[in-house]
């Protein structure tokens, strides 16, 4: 990582060589961060926005990566992007007139550059919409939530974090503390690189019985351990209980 320190006294001799190096230093971090998100090298990829805003073809503003180089797309109305290049030069001080500033920008357009559903997927995509995989088989006294239909499925994206995003767990028989809910599977555990072993990651669930009207309402604490067991840590439950998992993401190995 490139740096200058401008905070020294004595005036900084600013030449072009220094520029350069500026210009290098952030051109590292843009780098960094399309290795980052996997932006390919080649070809059209939206990195963040450009979302639909109601009529047919309106885009709000968004970043793209066009020909391995990120640019801002302003909000427009179109179904292509064009990229727009403008330089303006200087004069230096041997006189002589240079182009020396550039300037890039993505113009949505009709029919003029890349058609727009041409392009990648969006990041906000790329990192969720992964396969989902079901979790191993529930322990005594635990299945998915047959109200819902829904079994608990998790989604492990390009940056190894591990989202828990449908299902719910129903209780078939009373449980409390230390009661075994279900494992993960290897390779879809806790990263514990950050955390103390012994340590396991806490999450407040909240608590439902259909069975059961104007009830209080109550949360139970799960704890996922290391070694991949999800277990009740506080709180009791009751035959036919159910508590919803959506809320629970963390980095996985």
């Amino acid at each position: 990582m490139k740096q200058i320190n401008l905070t020294l006294p004595g005036g900084f001799p600013l030449t072009q060589d220094a520029l350069k190096f500026m210009q290098e230093s952030y051109n590292q971090v843009l780098d960094m961060l399309k290795v980052s998100y996997e932006v390919p090298i080649s070809g059209n990829y939206i990195i963040a926005g450009l979302l639909p805003t109601g009529p047919a073809n309106d885009y709000g503003a968004g970043w793209v990566s066009m020909g391995n180089e990120v640019i801002f797309v302003a909000a427009g109305v179109g179904t292509h992007i064009e990229k727009q290049t403008t330089t303006t030069s200087v004069v230096y001080f041997d006189a002589v007139s240079r182009p020396a500033y550039t300037f890039k920008v993505g113009n949505i357009n009709v029919g003029t550059g890349s058609l727009i559903s041409s392009f990648g997927k969006r990041l906000e995509d790329k990192l969720i919409n992964q396969p989902a995989v079901p979790v191993a088989a529930f322990a005594a006294g635990f299945r998915r939530n047959i109200t819902n239909g829904s079994n608990i499925t998790f989604y492990k994206n390009t940056h190894n974090h591990l989202r828990f995003v449908a299902g719910s767990v129903q209780c078939t028989a009373p449980s409390s503390n230390n009661a075994l809910i279900f494992t993960l599977p290897v390779g879809h555990r806790p990263y514990a690189g950050s955390f103390h072993l012994n340590t396991p990651l806490l999450f407040c669930c909240p608590v439902i019985n259909p069975n059961v009207s104007n009830t209080t309402p109550r949360v139970i604490n799960i704890a996922i351990h290391f070694n991949g067991e999800v277990r009740i840590q506080e709180g009791t439950l009751g035959i036919d209980d159910y508590f919803e998992m959506r809320a629970v993401s963390f980095d996985c190995n």
